[in-house]
């Protein structure tokens, strides 16, 4: 699995849907809550799991 593919499976077990837009932006969905990333490198990642735990 590559990063991206573990971020969405993180999500995913927290109830998050998900959206890849053709500029290559996934967009994270939770009811009214929305995260978008773009171009996400490891330091990003991590960032987005660590509030989305703490959330």
């Amino acid at each position: 699995m590559n990063r991206i593919e573990d971020l969405i499976d993180i999500l995913n077990k927290r109830g998050w849907d998900y959206i890849i837009e053709k500029k290559g932006n996934i967009r994270f969905i939770l009811e009214n809550q929305e995260i978008i990333c773009s171009k996400v490198d490891t330091e990003g990642i991590k960032k987005i799991i660590i509030d989305i735990i703490n959330w």
